[in-house]
């Protein structure tokens, strides 16, 4: 999406002249189209789901936001409604894409795995399933909570998932080998410090979204949300944390 200075220019540019009017138009109705192409696929994928996911999806829709969070600022505690997570309009991680992700990372049989802003499960679920491993889920929403413990308790892995509810800045992620974080980037911003901290190597999938500012990623794939002949595939990013770890490892990248 171009930036305020972008339209800014763009405004200029048509103030000049009806020809320079003429040619800047394409390029504002291309901008437009992309941002609503995307959007609209990513609810398309989320349609053809079975039917138990769209009712999911459908009590997902009608929450105002996903995840908020009360956090410090000096000596200064702050509560505020600042969304980690994206808004009602952009859907769940599609499974596949999910999938994929974990296989990049070669999961072992001893990895944590956690999911921030878990929703209804589906993601722990389905790690806990393909690699018999733990994993935890954080949901600061009550009711989306009480489904996902629900569903773990439904498929069978109560033994290996664990959901908290709560807010995902208060907990501590010490055991964590593996995250995925489908937060916005002030969502990734808040959560980086804690990250940080960890006593041990971590790998973080990022979906959509990646860490803001300078931070390197050591790699950026496009995965489709079905199978080779989709048009359309989403960004992940792999990070590894505390960000030491990757420096010492020589694998960062800041494409």
């Amino acid at each position: 999406m171009p930036s305020t200075s972008a339209f800014a220019a763009i405004a200029a540019n048509v103030s000049k002249s009806k020809s320079s009017t003429l040619a800047v138009m394409p390029l504002v109705v291309a901008c437009a189209a992309v941002t609503g192409y995307a959007r609209s696929t990513a609810a398309a994928h989320h349609m053809q789901a079975a039917p138990q996911e769209n009712d999911s999806d459908a009590a997902h829709d009608a929450e105002t936001f996903h995840q908020h969070v009360v956090y410090q600022t000096g000596s200064v505690t702050v509560a505020a409604t600042l969304m980690l997570a994206p808004r009602k309009t952009l859907h769940s991680t599609p499974l596949r894409v999910f999938q994929s992700a974990l296989e990049m990372l070669r999961i072992a049989s001893d990895d944590v795995f956690y999911d921030i802003g878990c929703g209804d499960g589906r993601l722990v679920i389905a790690a806990a399933r393909t690699y018999s491993i733990r994993a935890v889920g954080i949901e600061i929403d009550a009711v989306r909570a009480a489904q996902a413990t629900r569903a773990v308790q439904d498929a069978g892995v109560a033994h290996l998932v664990t959901i908290h509810h709560g807010n995902a800045m208060d907990f501590d992620y010490r055991d964590a080998t593996v995250m995925f974080l489908f937060l916005i980037e002030r969502g990734l911003g808040l959560i980086r410090p804690l990250l940080e901290q960890l006593p041990s190597r971590c790998r973080v999938v990022t979906y959509l979204y990646k860490f803001p500012g300078s931070l390197p990623h050591e790699g950026k794939h496009f995965l489709r949300a079905k199978d080779a002949s989709d048009d359309v595939a989403f960004p992940v990013y792999i990070y590894t944390f505390p960000s030491r770890f990757a420096v010492e490892n020589g694998t960062q990248s800041a494409l």
